[in-house]
């Protein structure tokens, strides 16, 4: 017997509408084990160092419906990944305030924050790393309906490239909504804020992508050779800066690596792409790979993009390519996709 039958035993002369009353009271505590749905916690709560072992395990600690973790204001320094594993859990702070900070090196297929179950929410927090600490993810998603909102995504590294957030394959249906993205990379390129690699249906919208590196940047990146599709970039602002020596510096990279993966039907509509770069190599404001196929770019605002060596589009991120439509009309793109309305 649960609390609520043990509660219904000792007390049969009560009324039905009492019973009524704390039914669903004691039918909670007893679905979800006596566990919060919500913890809150500080940085005092969670020590110096190694403030993922207490968040983690208040994340073990929800019922195995999931809840919410709350963190106060303050910085709390990570000594490992914080492992969302968990469904339906969601992991608010107060604002940027809130400061999510690595201070040791992780290694394998991980972020800072790694969401490998679903229907999960991150918001209102700080997502950063120590400096001298290499990163590869800010954010690493491999589960569906997620969502990542108004966070401020600032990791740097010395020398490795950075994804803010990486949407892995098989990741479907993740918002990546209305968040900052300022990241910071030297000596190498491979750098996107947001990477959508093979995951399908997802929602990226809102956001400000600021982002600088030694050699090449990509401000949203969708490719992967299993396939990527149907996702929606939607009214985000991207200003790349790169020198460019030999990597490209690209805005919105639709990157077809062979034949036989899929980077189609996508949407890309009312974003805004000032791509700041200089240097010798490849600087473009989007690149469509020419093996993409029924993508749509439309009323995007791509003013400035066309000098000191920039330009607005290209379709094998080597030379320029004549943006398809104009300002009032609809042009083609490879393979039965559509282009137009685009401000140059």
């Amino acid at each position: 017997m649960g609390i609520y039958d043990d509660w219904v035993a000792a007390n049969p002369d009560q009324s039905d509408k009492q019973i009524a009353n704390v039914e669903f009271c004691l039918k909670a505590i007893d679905e979800w084990g006596g566990r919060p749905a919500t913890i809150v916690l500080s940085v005092a709560d969670t020590g110096s160092n190694n403030a993922h072992t207490s968040i983690n395990n208040a994340i073990a600690a929800l019922p195995s419906g999931g809840g919410k973790i709350i963190l106060l204001e303050g910085t709390y320094n990570l000594g490992s990944y914080i492992n969302v594993n968990k469904d339906n859990v969601t992991i608010q702070g107060m604002g940027p305030s809130t400061i999510l900070n690595l201070t040791n090196a992780i290694s394998g297929v991980t972020g800072i924050i790694t969401m490998s179950s679903n229907y999960c929410r991150v918001a209102d927090l700080r997502v950063t790393n120590s400096t001298s600490i290499n990163v590869t993810n800010g954010i690493y998603i491999s589960g569906s309906n997620n969502i990542i909102e108004k966070c401020f995504v600032s990791s740097s590294s010395g020398s490795g490239g950075i994804w803010g957030v990486l949407i892995k394959f098989g990741a479907n249906y993740n918002t990546v909504s209305n968040n900052i993205f300022d990241l910071n990379v030297a000596n190498r390129n491979c750098t996107a804020a947001v990477d959508i690699n093979g995951g399908n249906y997802n929602l990226i919208i809102g956001n400000i992508i600021r982002h600088n590196s030694e050699d090449g940047v990509y401000g949203i990146y969708l490719g992967d050779i299993q396939g990527c599709q149907h996702n929606c970039i939607i009214g985000n602002s991207i200003s790349p800066n790169s020198r460019g020596d030999t990597y490209s510096s690209i805005g919105i990279y639709l990157s077809n690596a062979n034949t036989n993966s899929h980077i189609d039907d996508n949407i890309i509509v009312n974003n805004t792409i000032a791509n700041t770069s200089y240097g010798p190599a490849r600087l473009f404001a989007i690149l469509v790979d020419s093996k993409t196929a029924r993508n749509l770019i439309m009323g995007n605002n791509l003013r400035g993009v066309i000098d000191a060596g920039r330009t607005a589009y290209t379709t094998n991120g080597t030379s320029a390519v004549t943006l398809p439509g104009s300002p009032t009309t609809i042009g083609s793109l490879p393979n039965g996709g559509v282009c137009g309305f685009n401000i140059v």
